[in-house]
């Protein structure tokens, strides 16, 4: 998509109104009316007029790597905007008080619509979640979520530190934001990221479980529990928590991933070759990390001349992976098991 430069958004609710119909009957009337709409609109600008500020993120929370066009229609008339690339953009907007309707498109992403109801003189943040093309978890939820400014500014502050390690600051500011709003899944979520970040599991743990408490199908925490509990040698329990995440979101890769992985420590490894030949399909960029996990599970199953084929396809088609050389030590593994057995 090619991008569209930035269109400073001009302030409608204080430009000129359209023009009036050339209807004679209906002309002196729209001549009054026009005269009076621009001198309230002179007199009291702050009545008519609102910002809007919307700040689009990944699904995850995480900033996209992509440019995203934010477009906003208010009184009749769109206003366009691009945010930055990777980083939680904001992009400010000046409006008429009323309903507002917010549109937000990027590469690789679903189309995300949301409305927001604006009080005049009022500052209202918006956030929108884009969910990646295919994901069905797009069309579930709704893709705005209105906030309260300062509970938005609070998370965003919140993230921003935790992407430069200052994981106090970062648990201060998410902290006021859960106070705001304490029944926001995402701030609860986010909290469980950051416990995790600081490797106290047990506490991410507790917080995700908190979120499905309430929320049972929230995504993201069913990914974060499961990658804890398969991390914790909780095969099972990862197994069946990763289920309910890629029933939730079929065309999700990394749930099927997970499930791959969690799948094949329970030693179901039917299930495990399956869930890593599906994350392959859904996401192509990520087949040399699902290669190797489909050669380990024929290793594990014992099928030794596929898994080492297996490997050597993967050192092949892949020299440069960083997982280059724990398949050429499974290769070498492979040989010397054939060397004690003869």
């Amino acid at each position: 998509m090619t991008p569209i430069p930035s269109v400073g958004p001009k302030p409608i609710c204080q430009g000129s109104p359209s023009s009036p119909s050339n209807s004679a009957n209906s002309s002196s009337r729209m001549l009054v009316f026009v005269a009076l709409l621009a001198l309230v609109s002179a007199l009291f600008p702050a009545l008519s007029c609102a910002q809007l500020q919307v700040t689009v993120r990944e699904r995850t929370g995480e900033p996209l790597g992509v440019q995203a066009i934010v477009r906003v229609t208010s009184m009749g008339r769109t206003m366009v905007a691009t945010t930055g690339i990777g980083t939680l953009s904001t992009v400010d907007f000046d409006v008429a008080a009323g309903e507002v309707d917010i549109q937000v498109e990027a590469p690789g992403y679903e189309t995300a619509t949301t409305q927001a109801n604006v009080l005049a003189g009022s500052t209202i943040r918006v956030n929108v979640a884009l969910s990646p093309k295919g994901s069905e978890a797009g069309s579930k939820a709704p893709s705005g979520i209105v906030l309260a400014p300062q509970v938005q500014k609070e998370l965003q502050a919140g993230l921003e530190a935790m992407k430069q390690q200052k994981y106090d600051d970062a648990r201060k500011h998410l902290l006021k934001a859960q106070k705001m709003a304490p029944s926001s899944p995402d701030i609860l979520y986010m909290i469980g990221v950051l416990d995790y970040s600081v490797k106290d599991f047990p506490a991410a743990k507790k917080q995700f479980e908190t979120v499905l408490a309430s929320y049972p199908t929230h995504e993201r925490s069913l990914l974060m529990l499961g990658q804890i509990q398969l991390e914790s040698n909780e095969s099972k329990a990862a197994q069946q928590t990763l289920q309910k995440a890629v029933e939730g979101d079929p065309k999700n890769w990394k749930a099927h991933y997970l499930l791959a992985l969690a799948s094949a420590s329970s030693g179901d490894f039917p299930s495990a070759t399956a869930e890593a030949a599906r994350a392959a399909e859904l996401n192509p960029e990520q087949m040399a990390a699902t290669r190797i996990l489909i050669a380990k599970v024929l290793l594990a199953e014992r099928k030794t001349e596929e898994a080492k084929h297996a490997f050597q396809e993967f050192i092949k088609s892949y020299p440069q992976d960083s997982a280059v050389p724990e398949a050429k030590k499974y290769l070498e593994q492979i040989d010397q098991s054939k060397q004690t057995n003869h």
